[in-house]
């Protein structure tokens, strides 16, 4: 999210297996179908079996991976930076679109 909360669109977020450091094998929500092990927030994405997923601005999401561990690695659109130079205390005031607060975590 922006500075402001708003949503942000065009970040490039990977699913990386945390024991290989490879990216993930992802599944669509058939369980079967192949999925993009990265996504772009605010983007369209068609998995193997031809199913078509249309994420908002600021929403992505790997529909199924194996039992495992694993990591995102976010690169987000300019002007903006990973992780956040924001504090704790600079995000508290802020809102998602449907009015309630943001979960605040070390990440």
């Amino acid at each position: 999210y922006s500075g402001d909360g708003a949503p942000v669109a065009g970040a490039s977020v990977t699913l990386v297996d945390a024991a290989t450091g490879q990216p993930a094998q992802v599944f669509g929500e058939d369980g079967v179908s192949s999925f993009p092990s990265t996504v772009v927030t605010g983007s369209t994405v068609t998995d193997g079996g031809g199913k078509i997923y249309v994420f908002p601005p600021g929403d992505y999401r790997f529909p199924f991976v194996r039992a495992g561990t694993y990591r995102l690695l976010v690169q987000p659109p300019a002007p903006y930076t990973v992780p956040s130079t924001s504090t704790p205390a600079d995000l508290a005031g802020l809102r998602r679109p449907d009015g309630q607060p943001f979960a605040i975590a070390a990440g």
